[in-house]
């Protein structure tokens, strides 16, 4: 884990980057609860297992450590359902090769070895950033959750098989209490690996993700003076977590970088409300196009169509 702690619009934001889930599993598990930002419960004992789907911290680190299955076929289904594996065109561009189409006669009399005209494919794969929002208010439904992240990652398939991004996915939580924030992001998949979606399918369904584990990751953020102990404090709308987001993108990355991030927001603000499949996917691509005008127009009626 990285931390550190700068001060943005009047606040004091306490950040912990993790740079993979293996680093954050391995974090939460071993460092110290801060006492006095949590004086009066902890992630083990806040909730009952009606609300978190666990009945303590420890099993929903097994859970997501090792597996967690219920549904998942369903769910891996669905995400396939609106995935697109089709072939992209390939562009070829000129170099010397051992072997070849034809002897470059120059490099012939010189003995370089690489004498035969040949071509080889151009790969051009830029890196898109998607940032996930983990947190969501207590009345959100689990089916809203679920929409939420299969549509997310029918998105990172569509924008790796068709569109020949490389995709980082990033899971933040940005929580406010009084003139504090804390800022936790998650690097769950690096632009150079492919997307695994049993990887990723206990972050996004399961309710102890957020209620047990990154709380727990709240719980261990040192230096926070609040008492953050009633409630965990407040989630940051769109608005303002998409401020800070790029406020910190400005400081790591370049300018094409930063116009290369979707956020991903809360169900309700992308117009998931889980009663129904196909009003999801219509309501998602609408405001993802709108905002990012990333599917193409094309494409925009297969990808409604294929539940």
């Amino acid at each position: 884990m990285e931390y550190k702690k700068y001060k943005f619009n009047n606040y004091e934001v306490f950040k912990c980057n993790y740079n993979s889930l293996d680093d954050f599993l391995e974090t939460i598990i071993t460092k110290p609860v801060n006492d006095i930002a949590f004086t009066s419960i902890d992630s083990d004992k806040r909730s009952n297992s009606s609300w978190s789907g666990t009945e303590s911290f420890k099993e929903a680190w097994n859970l997501c450590r090792y597996t967690y299955d219920e549904e998942y076929g369903d769910f891996r289904d669905k995400v396939n359902k609106i995935s697109y594996k089709i072939t992209n065109k390939i562009e070829y561009k000129k170099c010397y090769k051992p072997v070849g189409s034809s002897v470059n006669v120059a490099r012939y009399l010189f003995g370089i070895p690489n004498n035969m005209r040949s071509k080889e494919p151009v790969y051009s794969r830029p890196t898109i950033n998607i940032y996930y929002q983990i947190a969501y208010n207590s009345m959100t439904e689990i089916e809203q959750i679920k929409n939420k992240g299969i549509l997310t990652l029918a998105l990172i398939n569509y924008l790796e098989n068709v569109k020949n991004y490389k995709v980082n996915l990033n899971f933040f939580e940005l929580a406010h209490n009084s003139n504090e924030i804390i800022y936790i992001i998650i690097n769950l998949k690096k632009d150079i690996e492919k997307l695994k979606i049993k990887k990723c399918y206990f972050p996004i369904v399961h309710p102890s993700f957020l209620r047990r584990l990154i709380f727990r990751a709240m719980e261990i953020v040192p230096d926070l003076e609040c008492n953050w102990s009633n409630g965990y404090g407040h989630p940051m709308n769109y608005e303002f977590a998409k401020m800070i987001l790029e406020y910190e993108n400005k400081l790591n990355r370049t300018k094409e970088e930063i116009e290369k991030s979707i956020y991903i927001s809360t169900p309700d603000e992308l117009g998931i409300y889980g009663n129904n499949i196909d009003e999801d996917v219509e309501n998602f691509i609408n405001i993802i196009n709108y905002k990012y005008n990333i599917i193409e127009e094309e494409k925009v009626k297969k990808f409604r169509n294929d539940f």
